[in-house]
């Protein structure tokens, strides 16, 4: 059942419920004798429409209750499925064999020199993981450039990528497979925002 079925249903049940009270009400009052038939009718109609706001104000507040534990279990399996998400990609981001790693680095490599903020420069530094040492001074021979760039070590929490910096430190361009997957991740989420976890606000 969707939120806005269970909200109907509620405002349903609490107006069924005003609309008896004012009718045992209204029977009651014909009983009485007319002297006092209109100050009893006020009566009833200030009574019947306090309790018509109790109730509405009781539904509505289970109905809020139930609105806020939904959107904190849809939060929690959504974080949990990010978590998975994530977990998976740097398990296989940790486990891609030499020559793809090797062909990665030579496009990651391109890519950065061929980012319009070098324009003008012609020595860089290259940092990548201490795992992929070996890797990247094999593209620089094979591209020329191993005069041209100087070859510095990441820490491991960066998965494999590169970063690529001017000689003078003034320019970096981060593409490591961390940044990359975090900037995936954030599409995820968005996706999953619009999409999966369309949370019910009230």
């Amino acid at each position: 059942m969707s939120i806005e079925s269970l909200r109907d249903g509620i405002l349903s049940k609490a107006r069924e419920r005003a609309e008896e009270i004012i009718k045992n009400a209204e029977i009651k009052a014909k009983e009485l004798v007319a002297s006092s038939l209109k100050v009893y009718e006020e009566r009833v109609k200030e009574e019947s429409e306090r309790r018509y706001r109790e109730l509405r104000s009781n539904y509505e507040r289970m109905y809020s209750n139930e609105l806020f534990k939904l959107n904190i279990e849809l939060l929690t399996l959504k974080n949990e499925i990010l978590r998975d998400v994530r977990t998976n990609l740097i398990n296989r981001l940790k486990s891609i064999d030499r020559n793809t790693r090797l062909h990665s680095l030579r496009n990651l490599l391109k890519e950065s020199l061929n980012n319009e903020v070098f324009k003008g420069f012609n020595r860089f530094k290259v940092y990548v993981v201490k795992s992929d040492l070996e890797l990247i001074n094999e593209v620089l021979v094979e591209e020329g450039l191993k005069d041209f760039v100087e070859v510095k070590t990441l820490d491991d929490m960066y998965l494999g990528g590169l970063m690529l910096g001017s000689s003078d430190d003034s320019l970096l361009v981060d593409n490591t497979y961390l940044t990359r997957l975090e900037r995936g991740l954030n599409v995820i989420i968005g996706k999953l925002l619009s999409t999966v976890f369309k949370e019910v606000r009230t």
